[in-house]
């Protein structure tokens, strides 16, 4: 008789409060829809907001695990997260470059950067179905102005090779206010790009919400 293998409590535990596993919302899933939406109508970028420690993070990871699923290599999905950092182009394109993956991610100057940010977006996207590509970025309230201006740069770079680059910003209500701050100053050019759509991330706040996280899960 094959002896019964033990359970490692302790990795099950970690498992389960890790952000690899998520168990689906109604609200994760109505985002899900949304950016789905978004994306296929090549939209530049939205933004996500909501109370802090509702789920955004690992709303995330739960819709870039099924983007990938989905779309798989025809639609390449990168999430980045912007903490407390030193605004420079050299720190924010590195913390791209980490982001994307690559192997060069501190090395060289600003414009060289750059153009490693933009070569590897293209390589990821050119010869796909959907010649697109997703950024994921958390704590976007958190973002100077100036890097919101770099990321326009990356844009327009991709632009010209037929690239549509969204980008998804999620943060807490500060990322709302942020975007008014836009408005009332003119900043259509960040504004016009990456905060043409809204979603008011709410995280479970009905019996309907846990219900649908229990029908999922069984």
């Amino acid at each position: 008789m094959k002896k019964e293998e033990k359970i490692d409590t302790l990795a099950l535990e970690r498992y389960i409060g890790s952000n690899q596993f998520t168990v689906p919302t109604g609200p994760i899933l109505e985002l899900q829809d949304k950016i789905q939406i978004w994306s296929s109508m090549n939209a530049c970028g939205a933004i996500v907001y909501g109370k802090s420690r509702s789920g955004k993070t690992r709303s995330i990871y739960y819709i870039t695990k099924k983007l990938k699923e989905i779309y798989g290599v025809q639609l390449p999905v990168y999430n980045y997260c912007a903490t407390t950092h030193t605004v420079t182009e050299r720190s924010f394109y590195s913390s791209l470059l980490v982001a994307l993956e690559h192997q060069n991610a501190h090395r060289g100057s600003a414009v060289e950067m750059k153009e490693r940010i933009v070569n590897r977006i293209i390589d990821d996207s050119l010869y796909t179905k959907y010649r697109g590509a997703i950024l994921f970025i958390d704590e976007a309230y958190l973002l100077d102005e100036r890097e919101y201006l770099w990321l326009i740069d990356i844009y327009n770079e991709l632009n010209l090779h037929d690239i549509q680059l969204s980008v998804y910003l999620f943060g807490t209500i500060d990322l709302k206010e942020q975007k008014t701050g836009f408005i009332k100053t003119n900043k259509d050019q960040i504004i016009n790009r990456f905060m043409t759509q809204e979603y008011n991330f709410r995280g479970i706040t009905s019996k309907k919400d846990i219900e649908i996280c229990k029908n999922i899960s069984e």
